[in-house]
């Protein structure tokens, strides 16, 4: 299991403190060779200790469906191309930080969905 799967177990399972010490661990542990996809780690980490009801990494941990989460996938994924797209500059943003939350985001849908079962 990849660790943004094990981190979207511990959302899917409300696990707050787990969800809290995968991240940082990835954060202390890892040699990102993305700045954005640690970018998008630091901002998991600040959602959760924050606990900001707003948060879509707080809400995720709060419970949504698996269809939600597939649709929050496909917007970003989306937003993505736009990005690649339109502002190739951003290119490393869309494939880094968003590709980061698509594969939360879908790990968590497949987990809600196995979860049903």
């Amino acid at each position: 299991m990849s660790t943004v799967e094990e981190f979207a177990k511990a959302l899917v399972e409300g696990d707050h403190k787990k969800a809290l010490e995968i991240v940082k661990t990835v954060l202390e542990e890892s040699q990102f060779k993305d700045k954005w996809v640690e970018l998008a780690w630091q901002g998991w980490l600040a959602g959760l200790e924050k606990l900001n009801q707003i948060s879509l990494i707080v809400t995720l941990m709060n419970g949504i469906s698996a269809e939600d989460a597939r649709r929050y996938a496909k917007y970003l994924e989306s937003l993505g191309q736009v990005f690649s797209a339109n502002l190739p500059d951003r290119a490393g943003f869309a494939k880094g930080f968003l590709k980061s939350w698509v594969d939360l985001l879908n790990s968590y849908a497949s987990l809600k969905d196995g979860k049903k079962s």
